[in-house]
């Protein structure tokens, strides 16, 4: 358990972060030797307060007595006594430094961790975020990060330097009293171990239902608050509630058993210890030895015991806090396969220099399946798209009109075939130079919980934002006048969570105002206006034509009334282009046109 936390912990941290914790556990152990020898340091201390008269000292007492030049037992009695009060104030110091480093150093890997998960997953190809959760990816950032460490990571360092305590002090006692010690080995050797191989299981198991049931709540939360208006109107506001009442009572109840199961070995060694040492009482008066002289020894063992039982039972409950937690560590592990931290590239600033397009694009032979579908999404494409033109991509559901958008995007990598930008080659390369050519309105809006001005310039640096280019590329959207004559503060509104205090409108025409922002000469909408009102759709249409000769505008069409005017459209059907041509044409030639423009105009 402890060996493979720690290679797995090692397999997370960079070569500083492991030196880091290499040290750490250094200052642990020295803590651990520290408190060992201050439980050793009492026996001579207290023989020589119990005996007054050097002649009675133990042979190794009297000869240190004699070498250090003490006039009698009382002054070594001061000496032992204060080594002893410094040994044991050094020793605090050191436990007092070891415990603040030790929080330090989890904050560090908690936040560096985080950081780099976010890369990982930022760094990811898109199709990822096509089947990944975002609400576990949110949980596996803020919350499993911190299991990770202060539950898994901090415990194992914890339960390494209890051990390293406990095993000095069993050493120190078996070399002076052999045979009552091993005894003592013998009997907190066997129990802590079996009563750690009897829970495992139960931990393990009962940690890895806690991460479900975890993750389960927190996307009954994200369903909760993201479909907040559907569950006031349909009145479902109890069918939500007892959903998360039944995972919260899980989650309670595997807490329950993560928190209870580790302390309950500390009652039955309580009784083995003060049973212990009333035995080696009864033991010695039995023998007829006076007590007094064995005062050290019994002082010894409860010193011992002091320290020896919260040593054993801590290291017990780290172990057990350990093992529940352990998927914690696991998940991250899995997440960051594949990922080597040092090698996480993320692009350039969109800012930067443009890959030259005034010719044309063409996607040449072009195919793509996504994992886990029996058939392509896209196949064997052929089609141009010419600079400072007007194109949609028009078909049936599940046709791959989206595909075929995302691979133009670069979000997809090519499985077959190539994309040409005036003759050169997207690739790996040059895709995020290409991509600075690139402004994207997808169906759905996303708006920060943020004002006009950071929403439009999204993702840049408050002292960054251009508030020049946010103006003219509200103008562009037909945004301006909306903002500076009806918002209360202009560009500096806040527009609240997803912008809900705006129409669908005016989220759709922030919308293009970002995708303009950087004046790209590339302007893709995904179906930017199926989900409006005929009268808005007709201003949003007007903003984006305004813009036809002067960019390259690609859209991908729900209504149809939306394409009339297009200098090309490409017809797909399951994944295959079915036929091009301007609007006119393909309602003259295709029959399948035909019938979509009926349902769609």
């Amino acid at each position: 358990m402890i060996l493979s936390t720690y290679a797995k912990t090692f397999s997370l941290l960079s070569k500083p972060e492991r030196r880091r914790l290499f040290f750490l556990l250094c200052c642990m152990v020295v803590t651990a030797l520290v408190e060992t020898f201050a439980v050793a340091s009492v026996m001579p201390f207290m023989a020589l307060v119990a005996q007054a008269d050097s002649h009675q000292l133990h042979p190794i007492l009297e000869r240190f007595v004699s070498i250090a030049g003490f006039a009698d037992t009382a002054h070594a009695t001061f000496f032992v006594g204060g080594s002893v009060l410094c040994l044991i104030v050094v020793g605090n110091l050191i436990a007092a430094f070891t415990l603040a480093f030790l929080h330090r150093t989890g904050a560090l890997l908690i936040h560096r961790l985080s950081h780099r998960l976010l890369a990982v997953y930022l760094c990811r190809p898109f199709e990822h975020s096509l089947r990944d959760n975002s609400s576990r990816l949110n949980r596996n950032i803020i919350v499993e990060v911190s299991n990770a460490v202060n539950f898994v990571i901090h415990p194992t360092l914890f339960a390494s330097a209890r051990l390293v305590t406990v095993c000095g002090i069993l050493l120190l006692l078996l070399f002076l009293r052999p045979l009552l010690s091993l005894l003592l080995v013998i009997v907190l050797g066997s129990l802590y171990p079996l009563l750690y191989l009897m829970v495992r299981k139960v931990l393990k198991w009962n940690g890895e239902q806690h991460l479900v049931v975890n993750r389960e709540m927190a996307g009954i939360l994200a369903e909760s608050f993201g479909g907040i208006k559907e569950i006031k109107l349909f009145g479902r506001e109890q069918e939500f509630l007892s959903r998360y009442h039944r995972a919260s009572f899980q989650v309670a109840r595997h807490q329950t058993i993560g928190s209870v199961v580790p302390q309950m070995p500390r009652y039955l060694m309580e009784i083995v210890a003060f049973g212990g040492v009333i035995m080696l009482i009864l033991h010695l008066m039995g023998s007829g030895r006076p007590i007094g002289a064995a005062l050290p020894l019994i002082t010894l063992y409860a010193m011992a015991g002091y320290r020896l039982m919260p040593a054993l039972q801590q290291a017990f409950s780290s172990l057990a806090t350990a093992r529940f937690h352990r998927p914690s560590l696991d998940l991250l592990c899995r997440d960051f396969a594949g990922s080597d931290p040092a090698l996480l590239v993320l692009p350039d600033s969109p800012s930067g220099e443009r890959l030259p397009f005034s010719g044309e694009l063409r996607l040449e032979d072009v195919s793509y399946r996504y994992a886990g579908s029996a058939a392509p999404a896209v196949q064997a494409l052929d089609l141009t798209i010419h600079a400072c033109t007007t194109v949609a991509f028009v078909g049936p559901s599940g046709a791959g009109k989206t595909t075929v958008v995302d691979l133009i995007l670069g979000l997809l990598d090519l499985q077959q075939g190539c994309i040409l930008v005036d003759g050169t080659p997207l690739d790996g390369e040059n895709r995020a130079v290409w991509q600075r050519n690139l402004g994207y309105v997808p169906q759905s809006i996303f708006l920060a919980d943020d004002t006009v001005a950071r929403n439009i310039a999204f993702g840049i640096p408050a002292a960054e934002i251009d508030r020049a280019a946010v103006e003219r590329a509200a103008r562009s959207a037909n945004l301006h006048d909306f903002v500076v004559n009806q918002l209360p503060a202009g560009y500096d509104t806040v527009v609240g969570e997803r912008g809900v205090r705006l129409s669908g409108g005016e989220r759709q025409r922030i919308g293009i105002a970002r995708a303009l922002y950087l004046d790209p000469p590339v302007l893709v909408l995904d179906e930017a206006t199926s989900s409006l009102d005929g009268i808005t759709e007709d201003a949003i249409l007007e903003a984006i034509q305004t813009l036809a000769g002067r960019k390259t505008i690609i859209m991908i069409a729900h209504r149809f009334t939306t394409i009339m005017d297009c200098d090309q459209i490409f017809l797909l059907d399951k994944g295959r282009l079915v036929a091009q041509g301007t609007y006119r044409e393909l309602l003259d030639s295709q029959q399948q046109f035909r019938e979509m423009a009926k349902q769609k105009t």
